[in-house]
């Protein structure tokens, strides 16, 4: 799409594939960070202490970040043009050790899991934001706010619904699964692509 300056078409795709990453790996990032000692009892059938629940949850919230920053890598392969890469990948690399020995010295390992979200989380917007600025002008802040926050939102805003009011806890891998798809299937609602393709079925009906 590149090559051909069908740009677009590789936007429309570019924010496709997100919604496809995100709709996978949000409803899980939620479901661990909000239910850690449940999640972690049906892995490992063990109970632990809460430091280790927490640490279970940062851990799993900076990771989510982590396959969101491969489009903005990809692009820069579409351009061949990697100076955005290749200063985030020395500013991870300084501060990633710092800021783990400084997170474990002062509160252990849930220090160095916050701290690998924050700098995940630092990463991701430092990177899609000057990527999109020279690559996919004028798409970064929609990108963001019509594609990235309302699905990862809507996802911790359901699981936390689910967990507040229902008191729901997962006890077994069916509940697992079960949980994962309902979570999955109402963050479907906030997707933009969703929204459109809904509006063009009611049209199609309608005859319009």
């Amino acid at each position: 799409l590149k090559t051909q300056g069908k740009v677009g078409e590789l936007k429309d795709l570019y924010t496709t594939y997100t919604e496809a990453i995100l709709l996978i790996v949000a409803p899980i990032a939620s479901m661990i960070f909000i239910f850690p000692d449940s999640i972690l009892m049906l892995w490992t059938n063990k109970s632990y202490d809460q430091s280790i629940y927490d640490t279970f949850s940062y851990l799993a919230l900076g990771n989510m970040f982590v396959p969101l920053m491969a489009f903005p890598y990809i692009l820069q392969y579409a351009y061949s043009d990697f100076k955005v890469a290749i200063y985030n990948n020395i500013v991870v690399a300084i501060l990633l050790p710092i800021g783990m020995r400084f997170g474990f010295e002062n509160y252990g390992t849930l220090g160095v899991a916050i701290n690998w979200c924050i700098l995940m989380f630092i990463s991701f917007n430092f990177s899609s934001y000057f990527v999109h600025k020279v690559m996919l002008k004028g798409c970064h802040f929609v990108w963001l706010y019509k594609t990235v926050i309302p699905i990862i939102s809507t996802s911790f805003i359901v699981t936390y619904c689910a967990y507040y009011f229902v008191d729901s806890y997962i006890t077994n891998l069916l509940e697992f699964v079960i949980f994962y798809c309902a979570v999955t299937c109402l963050t479907l609602m906030s997707s933009s692509i969703l929204k459109v393709k809904l509006i063009d079925l009611i049209k199609s009906w309608r005859g319009v």
